[in-house]
């Protein structure tokens, strides 16, 4: 598929996921909304420019980003990437030019995103990476209060809910080699950040 045409069907991606949060978008829905997607899609962008993707590689990572969440908007937070992948699917289907390896890579891509993320390819690593990106920067405390919001409204048990969150932090790694260097050294204040806060009980 030529360049323009790969530009084309992502603009037509972007309009139907941006049709659908805005169509079935929840209240509780803090966190995992548009503009969670809109960050992913930015963060794979500068990630994938650190690599020189092709033109395919770069159309599969961007559709994955902008579906990866769709499933939130139908399903619970647990089954919430096989429902994305199965909103793609149904998108792309008979789209000519679409290859069932693209659409497959896509698929691939979502569900690598599923925790505990499990990349393979480095599209899929640049994914996983971009939906966490936030762990390594200052943005994480926010961010970390409105996920938190949304599993209160969506009737989760956050008891221990800062443990949960360090541990998270401990477990993760971040799968490239940019975001390492970006981004380690952040991750790390904030794992001591919230080591200190839970001493302080």
């Amino acid at each position: 598929m030529q360049d323009g045409l790969w530009k084309e069907l992502l603009q037509k991606i972007e309009d139907k996921v941006r049709a659908l949060y805005a169509e079935y978008t929840h209240d509780y829905l803090i966190y995992h909304n548009i503009h969670h997607t809109e960050s992913v899609v930015k963060n794979a962008v500068e990630i994938a420019d650190h690599y020189h993707l092709d033109d395919e590689a770069m159309f599969i990572l961007q559709a994955a980003a902008w579906f990866h969440d769709a499933g939130q908007l139908f399903t619970t937070p647990f089954l919430h990437e096989e429902e994305s992948v199965r909103i793609v699917n149904n998108f792309l289907e008979g789209t000519e030019g679409i290859s069932t390896a693209v659409i497959t890579a896509i698929d691939s891509c979502i569900m690598a995103t599923k925790m505990p993320q499990r990349a393979q390819s480095l599209i899929e690593q640049i994914l996983c990476d971009a939906d966490l990106y936030h762990l390594g920067t200052d943005k994480f405390w926010n961010i970390n209060e409105a996920v938190k919001e949304e599993a209160v409204l969506r009737g989760f048990d956050i008891t221990h809910w800062d443990a949960g969150t360090l541990k998270l932090l401990q477990m993760h790694h971040y799968y490239t080699d940019y975001c390492q260097q970006l981004l380690d050294k952040g991750k790390a204040g904030n794992i001591e950040r919230l080591r200190i806060l839970l001493s302080n009980g």
